[in-house]
């Protein structure tokens, strides 16, 4: 099991969806690996916990396609934060993917909502999470291995037994 503290604000955190993790997509849609991804907003935090709001009201069925769309639109947030225009941002982004104006001003007024998540940064910083992305890995912290693709399977192979050269797969 893998879990995952970030944010949708963070780079770094972007960069691990778009280039780290489609080398264990495969792992984890054969049930090879659990990931579980636990929303810990950094700044600016009122865009991060909106945008995990919207992710979180658009449904349990695209909450990543939500997440996704950030990631890859995360220069535009930041700039539109800049601008003064994050909130038409967001709007558009929940609009793509199915909460109407009603449902985003809801959403991202809910209290009871936002408890939650701060209840999951609570419960991340009694882990020992200080920034994003953090891992763990069968419920240890994880340090720079998770930020490259080699490192990041060579401790799935390890926390699963599995030793160096020992795959299925034959070299030519």
């Amino acid at each position: 099991t893998i879990i995952e503290y970030a944010s949708i604000t963070c780079s770094h955190c972007k960069a691990f969806h778009e280039e780290i993790f489609p080398s264990i997509q495969d792992r984890i849609d054969s049930g090879e690996v659990k990931f579980i991804f636990r929303d810990f907003p950094t700044p600016p935090v009122d865009i991060a916990l909106a945008g995990f709001a919207i992710a979180r009201c658009s449904g349990e069925d695209t909450y990543f396609d939500v997440v996704d769309d950030f990631f890859t639109n995360q220069t535009n947030m930041i700039q539109a934060a800049r601008t003064g225009t994050v909130e038409n941002f967001l709007k558009t982004v929940a609009a793509r993917h199915g909460v109407d104006e009603a449902e985003y001003q809801a959403c991202t007024r809910d209290d009871v909502l936002y408890d939650s998540m701060l209840d999951i940064v609570d419960g991340g910083q009694t882990m020992g999470v200080t920034g994003t992305p953090t891992f763990f890995l069968n419920g240890t912290k994880m340090g720079r291995e998770a930020q490259d693709p080699a490192g990041l399977n060579a401790a799935i192979d390890a926390a699963l037994g599995i030793k160096p050269g020992s795959s299925s797969e034959t070299e030519e």
